[in-house]
């Protein structure tokens, strides 16, 4: 799943109602990965990450 934003901002995810475990790629406006990170299903741990203009949801086994 793809997650867009209109302009870069501060974003937060969780693993909350998710049943399988995620990765999650964060994304900058140059299209560059700030970060990777792992979200553990039913986790209400927040996944914190700044000046996002996109996110990509992928199994967690996937390569980045």
């Amino acid at each position: 799943m793809i997650f867009y934003y209109d302009e870069p901002q501060s974003v937060d995810y969780w693993g909350k109602d998710t049943l399988i475990p995620l990765t999650i790629a964060f994304f900058d406006e140059d299209e560059e990965c700030i970060s990777v990170k792992r979200i553990e299903p039913m986790s209400e741990e927040l996944i914190h990450e700044d000046g996002v203009m996109f996110v990509v949801e992928l199994d967690k086994d996937a390569d980045v």
